[in-house]
C-alpha cells in the first residue's frame, strides 16, 4: 500500500521554541545520533520546537549564522510520515525542499518496490533538484521508518541561498553529490550492461 504525503503537523514558531529551548535546559539529548526529535518538543499547544542544536545537524544550515535562519523557520512547516508513506512520487512538479529532522527516508528510481539506490539520515535532505531547475521529479521517496521533516518552500530557500554565502557553497555542494552518485549508477550501470532511464 502507497500512501502520498504525510500530515503537515503545523508551523513553526521560533518566539515559542526559544522560550521552550531556553526553559527545558535539561532536555534529554543523546550525543552522537544526529539530530533527536523528543516528545517534549510537542506539546499540548500544538507547537513543535526545534532546537539550534537540531538545526545544526542539517546540512544545508552548516555555517550560517542564525540570525539567518531565525527569520525563515517562521515560513517552515513541519511533516510527519509513517513508515512506507511516500514523500515525493517521479514526474510531479515539487517546490519544497525537505529536511530530514529524525527517521530514515529511501530513494528508488523505478518504483517503491525497487531496490533504494540509497538511503537518507537525519540533516539530508530531498527536492533541492526539481526546486532549483523546476523539472518533474525523477525519484520516489519514501519514509523507511516514521519520520519528521521540515519543509522549506522554494522562496524561503532563496531568501536562505541569498542571505547566506554559507548556505549557497552548501546547496551547490549538495548538487554536485547528487550528480557523482547519478555518475556513479549510470557507470555501474553501463559495466553491467544494464540501460538507463
Amino acid at each position: 500500500m502507497v500512501f502520498i504525503k504525510g500530515m503537515i503537523v503545523e508551523k513553526v514558531s521560533i518566539v515559542k521554541r526559544r522560550k521552550r529551548v531556553a526553559s527545558d535546559p535539561g532536555r534529554d539529548c543523546l550525543p552522537g545520533n544526529g539530530i533527536q526529535v523528543l516528545k517534549e518538543q510537542e506539546t499540548n499547544d500544538g507547537a513543535f520546537y526545534i532546537d539550534e542544536m537540531d538545526l545544526k545537524q542539517v546540512y544545508l544550515l552548516k555555517g550560517v549564522e542564525p540570525e539567518v535562519i531565525i527569520g525563515l523557520l517562521d515560513l517552515c512547516t513541519i511533516l510527519k510520515l509513517e513508515p512506507q508513506e511516500v514523500l515525493i512520487v517521479p514526474t510531479q512538479s515539487n517546490r519544497t525542499v525537505y529536511f530530514l529532522l529524525a527517521g530514515r527516508l529511501r530513494i528508488h528510481l523505478d518504483s517503491v518496490d525497487s531496490k533504494p539506490i540509497v538511503m537518507l539520515d537525519p540533516g539530508e535532505s530531498v527536492g533541492e533538484m526539481s526546486v532549483v531547475d523546476h523539472k518533474p521529479t525523477s525519484a520516489f521517496v519514501v519514509a523507511d521508518e516514521s519520520c519528521v521533516l521540515l519543509a522549506m518552500e522554494e522562496d524561503t530557500l532563496w531568501s536562505l541561498v541569498q542571505a547566506s554565502h554559507a548556505a549557497a557553497r552548501n546547496l551547490l555542494f549538495t548538487l554536485v553529490q547528487r550528480l557523482r552518485h547519478a555518475d556513479a549508477i549510470i557507470s555501474d550501470n553501463m559495466v553491467r550492461g544494464v540501460k538507463t532511464p
